[in-house]
């Protein structure tokens, strides 16, 4: 009983209870053999008082009355050192029976930590469950609105992409209308990039035909600028090279007028058919005719020309008047589409802070999640561990009331001995002895032989029979407990896991055997 109170309180991790509980086990050991002792003891002093007794009679009837009575007076001395003795081992049993109890009480106030730490073990484990299952519930929700917000995310990109193309486009398109509005050479100057924006298709909003409707005109009219540049360049040059064969024909004429014919001649010697003065001026006068013909047809062409570059100012005039309010009004668009790409973008990084919020909240969760995990297993295995204990515990409970049980009936069958010593030392036969002293010897000697001393003194050495039976029994049965007792100190199991699967196998085997005791016990009574 004391190996399985030990058991079960290091199943139950209870260090206080164990130690207590191996140290009254070593007490019982001490006193097994200390009971044994005394036992082996009286067990002698029965055999010695048996041949005194025996002794003792043999010398009565044969009145020699002094000896038997120092005979008989050594056994009431030896029944009452044996009842001190007794005496005193009933004490020591009921000493441990007390720390027995103590022991007791203590595995009931470790039982009830354990049965504490249990329920509150219980307790931590259904709220970190709550907890793991709110953790599990709220990244569930977090996860649908990281996927609603990444859908409003991508929609704010992909229009955020789409405004800023636009107004980039219509900035352009307003820039070069603004161009255009100054004058047709700037415009020219510029390659014309707003064709190249129409043909690319990358105007947004703006109403392709009304921009290649002016394209058009500004294609048309700067080929035309051209083509009149050119000719009135082309005239001109024309016109001057007329004008200058006009001017040195007349020089010619004045410098040949102003000549003597010799002289003309003398200048013309070297030519294959000279020629006289008259005759060369009519050659340049010829020739100023002719040119001055030309120059009265250049001029009409150049004056024609004229009208026709004014047309086309007027043209570029009104151009320049379309251009300038397309490049108003793809401004205001421009602006329109940068103020929504600047809206989009507000609500690109407002999205995109929720999403770094929410992802922050989901990691914290996550990581708390992780924690949650954790002391849920060790409360967990706290748990377990105090249902083992708590287990354990009651059957270290159960043992050790066993043992007090045990105790108090090992205490009161000291007693009893103790008080069967002590009557058969205060009842001794020598004093029966001594109170036939009066009589005279014969007659002393017929009363020792009479069928009722014959009886009280049978009776008296039954009485020493009867322990010396009991302490030969007894001492088979302390030396066996004992030699287990020893074995059981021996094999102490310090492992809680090891004992906790050996108390319950142990606890059931002593009960099976209390059981089978108290059924030969019952039959007995009956018998």
């Amino acid at each position: 009983m004391y190996r399985l109170a030990y058991i079960g309180a290091t199943a139950a991790n209870s260090g206080v209870v164990k130690t207590k509980v191996i140290d009254l086990q070593s007490e019982f050991g001490k006193l097994c053999v200390l009971a044994n002792e005394t036992m082996m003891t009286l067990q002698d002093s029965c055999q010695q008082t048996l041949k005194l007794l025996d002794a003792a009679y043999a010398y009565l009837i044969q009145g020699r009355d002094r000896v038997a009575i120092a005979k008989l007076a050594h056994c009431a001395e030896q029944a009452l050192r044996m009842s001190a003795a007794s005496e005193k081992l009933s004490d020591q049993f009921l000493d441990l029976q007390s720390k027995s109890a103590e022991a007791k009480s203590e595995a009931a106030m470790a039982h009830a930590s354990e049965e504490e730490k249990r329920r509150q073990a219980l307790q931590d484990i259904q709220k970190l469950k709550g907890e793991l299952e709110g953790c599990r519930v709220t990244i569930e929700d977090l996860a649908q609105q990281l996927e609603k917000n990444n859908a409003a995310q991508a929609k704010a990109e992909k229009e955020l992409s789409a405004d800023k193309k636009r107004g980039f486009a219509l900035s352009i398109i307003s820039l070069v209308s603004g161009v255009a509005a100054a004058g047709l050479q700037t415009y020219a100057q510029a390659r014309n990039p707003l064709s190249v924006l129409v043909a690319q298709k990358q105007t947004g909003t703006l109403d392709n035909a009304e921009l290649n409707q002016i394209t058009e005109k500004w294609q048309a009219a700067e080929k035309q600028r051209t083509v009149i540049s050119n000719t009135l360049k082309d005239l001109t040059r024309q016109l001057s090279s007329a004008k200058e064969t006009i001017a040195l024909s007349e020089k010619e004429i004045k410098e040949l007028q102003a000549q003597p014919e010799a002289a003309t001649k003398e200048k013309d010697k070297d030519a294959a058919k000279p020629l006289g003065k008259d005759k060369l001026i009519a050659d340049k006068q010829a020739t100023i005719q002719a040119q001055t013909e030309i120059v009265s047809r250049l001029e009409t062409e150049i004056q024609d020309l004229k009208k026709q570059s004014d047309s086309a100012s007027i043209t570029c005039s009104a151009l320049s008047d379309s251009a300038r309010k397309l490049a108003e009004g793809t401004d205001n668009m421009a602006k329109q589409s940068f103020s929504a790409a600047e809206q989009s973008q507000s609500t690109l990084e407002k999205l995109m802070d929720t999403e770094r919020a929410v992802n922050q909240q989901r990691n914290d969760l996550q990581m708390k999640k992780g924690g949650l995990v954790g002391q849920l297993a060790a409360t967990e295995l706290v748990g377990n561990n105090a249902e083992v204990a708590v287990k354990a515990l009651q059957v270290a409970m159960f043992a050790i009331s066993q043992v007090i049980v045990a105790l108090n009936d090992a205490a009161l069958f000291w007693r009893q001995i103790a008080t069967a010593c002590e009557s058969l030392g205060i009842n001794s036969l020598d004093k029966q002895v001594i109170d036939l002293e009066s009589l005279s010897k014969d007659e002393r000697i017929e009363e020792y032989k009479s069928q009722i001393f014959m009886l009280s003194y049978l009776e008296h050495i039954c009485s020493w029979a009867a322990l010396y039976e009991i302490s030969r029994q007894y001492t088979v049965s302390v030396e066996q407990s004992r030699t287990l007792n020893n074995q059981h100190i021996r094999n102490s199991i310090d492992d809680p896991a090891e004992a906790a699967k050996l108390v319950s196998q142990l606890a059931k085997s002593i009960n099976q055997k209390i059981s089978k005791q108290a059924a030969q016990g019952l039959d007995a009574l009956t018998v």
